[in-house]
């Protein structure tokens, strides 16, 4: 048996104890888990619980589950169908057009015909959990002699064969201290009661799944009513960019008003149904007790005012109901979908994110080419056949985006210290330029979402990014982190050196104020922005070297190399003045030093530049959308030393 771990893009001959959903893919060889067979290429993704156990043959390979949380169904069912929308070989025209957020909100907000059934009908299930229909039940006790009402049939017959029930013998019979009475008392405990109290946990199920569902889609579109209450702080082009997810039909309050009216109306169902809790009839019958999903037509269940309310709501629920599969191997083959679908999601974030940096596009087997308008830079889109997004460009790393459907939530602390243990596929060309990104889905709280962005670039362990259908800022994180290997390595390039010749070197230094000694011997480097140098001023240099002349073929040979090298520097200082957000050139800097330089666009107002920290002294490059509070500000953070 042989496993693929499509982190590090390795064959491995079992998957490590502690596992992050999805990470592994049988390769080849037979094996079952949870009596359920796999085939080739399934992945390794929980069913049941936080362990795992894989038989091959006499031999079994068990481990633990990284954050094996069940997705929310609202979140699987939201990716299959943004899956089954993409099919199985979407092309670029119908990744930039399809949406990835939740399909059919507008649908998914209103009141189901469940709800308003319950808010009609549920009176009658609280009424008979306060008074509920009781039975008279017979049964024989043996009781003090004062406490007995009315003895039992056979209570002469138990008290001659009990003498520990006797006070004491008279002559004319025995004088009982017990006696078998008879008891009569209400019996809640029957058919119809149990279906009631089981009626009542089904429904308190269903009212929380379907609150958690509303509270999320609620969550999104205050995200975008925010979003419209804050145009003028938000840059034109991120606004545009946002605004081109939802639509202009959610721009408006009334689908955020329908889900919060929906929200109340559930959760005040919710708030009614959890008195019951407490109720005569809940605590009477007993929690283990089950009733099986076809209701028996008794005639209490048919003819009684408030009973057969119990019968409508409980085939109502049976219609409204999504329960998880109870046969291990369509969970297997659900668990197997949705880690496909997943794979879908990310390759279309990844793709709207690179339409916004204004990409064109030419299909490849397996991917398209890259190229950017404006820009001479080409790059590769590939897709392996795990799944993973590749990323390829010249003078760049090679970029992969590895989806792993587990849900990262703000309890997952276990989660985040896996990622830390993971083997990057290779080693990275830089600090600041990581080579592997783990996608996983956005489990946090919008109240506990970090303050900087998803994306680390640090040098420590491998970066991740959260996404998900219910989550706005998704394809921006994706961007950030694809605007980030494209620019980087320019940004990264400052300060900028060139190589001189060694007897020009110290003129041309004494001479030019924005150039210094760089550490080796023939190299300069710049420490202030670099002007324009007239040709004929280095050739004026040379009479300062008494070398030249001796040699004045030499002479020519290093004015000319010099000349070269500065206008090398020149160039490619220009190309640091281009913007990364709207691409205008012959940016001036605000601050241009030997440590660090920081733009200011003059068109869009986004600055750029290089974070130099104030603690370890190292530059790492740096870029920030005007007006873009979800992006972290220059100087924030350091990349090297966090």
């Amino acid at each position: 048996m042989t496993w693929r771990d499509r982190w590090s893009d390795r064959s491995v001959e079992r998957p490590a104890l502690d596992s992050v959903p999805g990470r592994y893919a049988l390769a080849s060889g037979p094996a079952i888990m949870a009596s359920v067979p796999m085939r080739a290429g399934d992945r390794l993704l929980p069913l049941d619980g936080d362990s795992w156990r894989v038989d091959v043959g006499e031999q079994a390979v068990t481990g633990r589950y990284v954050a094996p949380e069940a997705p929310p169904e609202l979140l699987v069912d939201s990716l299959l169908h943004i899956a089954e929308t993409l099919g199985d070989a979407p092309d670029i025209e119908r990744l930039t057009k399809t949406s990835p957020l939740v399909p059919g909100i507008n649908r998914r907000i209103r009141a189901t015909a469940f709800t308003a059934q319950l808010e009609d009908e549920m009176h009658h299930l609280l009424a008979i959990a306060r008074s509920p229909h009781t039975r008279l039940r017979v049964s024989a006790e043996r009781r003090a002699l004062d406490r007995v009402k009315r003895p039992a049939r056979r209570a002469p017959l138990t008290l001659a064969t009990r003498a520990d029930d006797w006070e004491a013998p008279t002559l004319t019979g025995v004088r009982p201290r017990r006696l078998l009475a008879r008891v009569i008392d209400d019996d809640i405990d029957f058919y119809e009661n149990r279906a009631a109290a089981r009626l009542i946990d089904h429904i308190l199920r269903w009212l929380t799944r379907r609150l958690g569902e509303l509270r999320a889609l609620v969550g999104l579109l205050e995200d975008i009513s925010n979003l419209s209450d804050r145009v003028h702080e938000v840059g034109w082009r991120r606004r545009t960019r946002l605004t081109a997810l939802w639509g202009e039909e959610h721009a408006n309050r009334t689908a955020l008003e329908v889900a919060r009216e929906t929200e109340g109306r559930v959760a005040a169902l919710r708030r009614r149904l959890q008195g019951t809790l407490d109720s005569t009839l809940y605590r009477a019958i007993p929690r283990r007790t089950r009733i099986g999903d076809a209701l028996r037509q008794t005639n209490l269940l048919v003819n009684d005012q408030r009973y057969r309310f119990v019968a409508r709501l409980w085939r109502a629920w049976l219609d409204a109901r999504i329960e998880p599969t109870p046969d291990p191997e369509e969970r297997h083959a659900e668990r197997q979908r949705f880690a496909a679908a997943f794979d879908r999601f990310v390759l279309l974030v990844v793709a709207r994110a690179l339409h916004s940096l204004d990409v064109e596009s030419k299909p490849e087997p397996r991917g398209w080419r890259l190229r950017w308008r404006g820009q001479d830079l080409d790059a590769t889109l590939s897709i392996g056949a795990d799944g993973v997004v590749c990323l390829t460009g010249s003078a760049r790393p090679h970029w992969c985006f590895v989806p792993l459907p587990a849900v990262l939530d703000s309890a997952a602390a276990r989660t985040a210290r896996s990622l830390d243990t993971l083997d990057a596929r290779s080693d990275a060309q830089s600090p600041y330029m990581p080579r592997t990104i783990a996608v996983l889905i956005d489990g946090i709280p919008r109240e506990k979402q970090p303050p900087t962005p998803p994306f680390d670039p640090a040098e420590a362990g491998p970066s991740a990014i959260t996404v998900s259908p219910l989550c706005l800022e998704s394809v921006e994180r994706i961007r950030r982190a694809v605007k980030w290997w494209l620019h980087a390595p320019r940004l990264g390039r400052w300060p900028l050196s060139a190589e001189l010749p060694r007897r020009l070197r110290a003129p041309i230094v004494s001479e030019l104020d924005w150039l210094a000694p760089g550490q080796q011997p023939d190299r300069v480097r710049v420490v202030h922005w670099p002007a324009a140098v007239a040709g004929d001023r280095i050739g004026g240099l040379t009479a300062t070297v008494p070398a030249y002349k001796r040699r004045p073929d030499e002479r020519e040979h290093d004015v000319a190399s010099a000349r070269g090298a500065l206008a090398d520097l020149s160039t490619n200082a220009m190309t640091l003045g281009v913007c990364p957000e709207c691409g205008t050139p012959n940016a001036r800097p605000e601050r241009a030093d030997a440590r660090a330089f920081l733009f200011e666009c003059v068109s869009c107002r986004a600055h750029w530049g290089t974070n130099t920290c104030s603690d370890c002294g190292k530059a790492t490059p740096a870029s920030v959308p005007s007006a873009d509070d979800s992006t972290a500000a220059l100087g924030e953070r350091c990349a090297w030393c966090g």
